[in-house]
């Protein structure tokens, strides 16, 4: 179950509770063509309830003509493993991951509700945080970065934003960055913005652009639209991931087949279908579920639901775009690549889970051999 709030926290309804839906008056347009893939017998309950404990300067990419690749050795090759060291004091439960620009790699653990920095070959070189709601700590965790000044940002699900030094030794500051919405991401979208992912209500904005320097919020924006009658789908997926390339975010919300392109001031540019044809409409999805019918009972009516868990901007200017279903007691997740202009570069199922992407194309995946969270494997494409 969910944990209890942290005192103090601002009041939030249920997460599966649905508000009327509010009109729609931001920069950003309604989506045209929100969907689900049908997956007869595949549940996400599971998926679900671990979400909500815890994803035009830029170039065009090269036009990829070649037929898609549909296996991962034909997709990605092998750079090597890496094992995150772990102790009495440290587990790696549900890890999110940030590459760290003084190199090796930043992670939140969202379930040890702790922050960490590791060595490049997995080697721990420190730990800070626990649980709790005062100064230093944490309440599950959900994203991790450094920005430029070497200060290290820790955002947990209830939307504080805490800073620290560059060891983490010192707790510099907190705030409350976002107040009706769990807070998933922190992407940096240069020296003085951060992009926050939220997964609001539905009707309210889903990306939040964050002053670094005034530790406020300056724009609000991204409002997907989803039929009114399918608000509990809306309310249950509510998954927001971005990307950053040069001065333009791209953006992915759960239920719909689009990744959106905007500036840096939250103005919509571009978007683009992708290019996955067996994905159908979330107006399929059967209606009979409303909140407070249980976990088991969401599950069952979440069967055949695909949703986009994650986006991933490439160094050649290409995407990685991760979807997930579930199955049971387990979620899957699945992965299609696509270039800047929408071509289907590959499509896998079965894949192991995404976890971040370095500036020099690398992609980090949890180890497709192994369901211990703390060993990764490391690839780079072959397009």
């Amino acid at each position: 179950s969910p944990p209890a709030r942290p005192p103090g926290s601002p009041d939030r309804a249920d997460p599966l509770a649905l508000p009327p839906l509010r009109p729609i008056s931001t920069m950003s347009d309604t989506i045209d063509r929100p969907w689900v893939g049908s997956r007869p017998g595949r549940g996400l309950g599971p998926l679900l309830m671990a979400a909500f404990l815890c994803a035009c300067g830029a170039a065009d990419a090269p036009d990829h003509g070649r037929m898609p690749h549909t296996t991962w050795e034909a997709a990605f090759s092998s750079l090597g493993a890496v094992e995150l060291e772990e102790n009495d004091d440290v587990v790696n439960a549900y890890p999110r991951v940030a590459v760290d620009p003084r190199g090796g790699y930043l992670v939140a653990d969202m379930y040890e509700h702790q922050a960490r920095r590791y060595a490049e070959d997995g080697r721990l070189l420190f730990r800070f945080g626990r649980e709790g709601s005062g100064p230093g700590e944490f309440v599950n965790p959900t994203a991790i970065a450094r920005v430029a000044s070497g200060e290290i940002l820790v955002a947990d699900m209830w939307g504080r934003i805490s800073v620290f030094d560059s060891t983490g030794d010192a707790f510099l500051r907190s705030k409350q960055a976002v107040h009706t919405a769990v807070l998933q991401d922190i992407d940096l979208l240069d020296d003085t913005l951060a992009v926050l992912s939220t997964g609001p209500r539905p009707g309210e904005p889903r990306l939040h652009l964050w002053d670094l320097r005034r530790d406020t919020t300056v724009a609000a924006f991204f409002v997907p639209y989803v039929a009114e009658r399918n608000l509990p789908a809306a309310a249950a997926m509510s998954w927001t991931s971005a990307a950053i390339r040069g001065d333009t975010i791209a953006a992915t919300f759960s239920l719909s087949d689009t990744v959106y392109l905007f500036d840096r001031s939250g103005r919509e540019v571009e978007r683009i279908p992708l290019p996955n044809g067996r994905l159908t409409s979330i107006d399929d999805v059967p209606t009979n579920y409303r909140p407070g019918d249980g976990v088991a009972a969401l599950s069952r009516w979440l069967s055949a639901v695909d949703a986009v868990r994650k986006i991933e901007w490439l160094a050649d200017g290409t995407f990685i775009v991760e979807y997930v279903s579930g199955s049971d007691e387990t979620f899957h997740s699945s992965l299609l690549g696509m270039t800047r202009q929408g071509r289907l570069i590959f499509a896998l199922e079965d894949t192991p889970r995404l976890l971040a992407t370095t500036p020099d194309g690398k992609v980090i995946f949890q180890s497709p051999s192994s369901d211990l969270p703390n060993h990764w494997s490391i690839v780079r494409p072959r397009w």
